[in-house]
């Protein structure tokens, strides 16, 4: 018998297909690989902004209590990790090496993000550190992600939102839940070396009208689509392109 694996695809997967994205297999997900070229992309998000898919991603919501705990086996002993803020590490078990991303949304709740392949020994992970009143749901499928890149990426944010995204407010490694272009989102400041970088949350329903706002809000500012394989490059090197 043929084995069947089920692709997996984005809200804005057809809406890129039409832009011209290349797409690549990223575990079962179909994602924009590139437009133009990587090369060409990086320049131009070093200089410019753009905007990029980034739904495959794991996404986890953790509620209760309880959050510190999980913090603290994740993470060691670090100081501890404010409302508003992120923190990105390794995760490494015998079973499983993988970046991940936690952003602490309130007291009781948090959104990790990873880049891991394996989103099912990741749940199994973490779910053998809660603790009673500690909640854990993939949301994965659930969300939209846009990440937002480059020296404009600011100003073309605060055409969509009235969230105060300036530095001295929203430094790199913050998070914030507002609206943009009406839609609640979740977001992120998670630079790429020295290039200010956003990444939206939001409702999978909603994805094709967010990006189609963020289209026409940089209507005027050399926005471009860019795919996955710049931002693995720009992170190769630190962002220093």
């Amino acid at each position: 018998m043929t084995n069947w694996t089920p692709t997996a695809l984005s809200a804005l997967h057809h809406k890129l297909l039409a832009l011209n994205a290349r797409m690549i297999a990223i575990g079962d997900w179909q994602i924009p690989g590139w437009y133009t070229t990587p090369e060409e992309e990086i320049v131009h998000i070093s200089k410019e902004v753009g905007i990029a898919d980034f739904s495959p991603a794991t996404k986890l919501n953790i509620q209760g209590d309880a959050v510190e705990t999980l913090l603290r086996n994740v993470y060691g002993n670090r100081p501890a990790l404010g409302t508003g803020r992120v923190w990105q590490g390794s995760l490494k078990t015998p079973e499983l090496d993988c970046h991940i991303v936690t952003a602490r949304l309130s007291h009781d709740e948090l959104l990790i993000i990873s880049t891991t392949d394996d989103t099912k020994i990741l749940l199994d992970t973490l779910s053998g550190f809660l603790e009673n009143c500690v909640h854990l749901v993939d949301v994965t499928s659930a969300l939209c992600s846009i990440h937002v890149t480059g020296p404009h990426s600011r100003k073309l944010m605060s055409r969509v939102t009235e969230l105060d995204l300036r530095d001295s407010i929203f430094p790199n490694m913050s998070c914030a839940q507002g609206k943009l272009s009406e839609i609640e989102c979740t977001v992120l400041r998670h630079d790429v070396g020295s290039l200010t970088s956003f990444e939206l949350y939001f409702s999978r329903d909603y994805g094709e009208y967010l990006w189609d706002s963020l289209t026409e809000a940089g209507s005027d500012m050399k926005l471009i689509p860019y795919g996955v394989k710049a931002t693995m490059d720009l992170v190769s090197s630190g962002g220093d392109q």
